[in-house]
């Protein structure tokens, strides 16, 4: 239960901030809307293969809160304001950056322990 107060958290002084920021409203929507979504995706999905190891939980949780994190923010705050390819491209990018640095961090720690404290 911890973790959905620091996702209600997180989401709540996201939303303070941009609301004090003067942020257009569907701006505020989509970030509150993606965070709430997305991080209790993630959570869920990481707990659902708690057996498995760190990276795979990881890599698994983050294969669909990545996606769903830059689908919904992107559609609600720039859906009709830029055109359909224009959106699909920023959605393609951010999966494409988001989870390449993903897995770069997810890994880094298994290279750097098999490399330092081989049997």
């Amino acid at each position: 239960m911890n973790v959905y107060r620091m996702i209600a958290i997180a989401a709540a002084l996201n939303l303070i901030v941009t609301v004090a920021g003067s942020v257009e409203w569907r701006i505020v929507a989509a970030s509150l809307i993606a965070i709430v979504l997305a991080e209790t995706a993630d959570t869920e999905i990481y707990q659902h293969f708690i057996s498995n190891t760190w990276g795979m939980r990881v890599f698994k949780s983050n294969s669909v809160s990545i996606p769903l994190d830059s689908l919904l923010f992107n559609l609600i705050a720039f859906g009709g304001v830029f055109s359909n390819l224009e959106v699909a491209s920023i959605v393609f990018g951010e999966i494409v950056f988001k989870g390449i640095v993903s897995a770069i961090l997810a890994f880094r720690p298994l290279v750097f322990f098999r490399s330092h404290f081989k049997q």
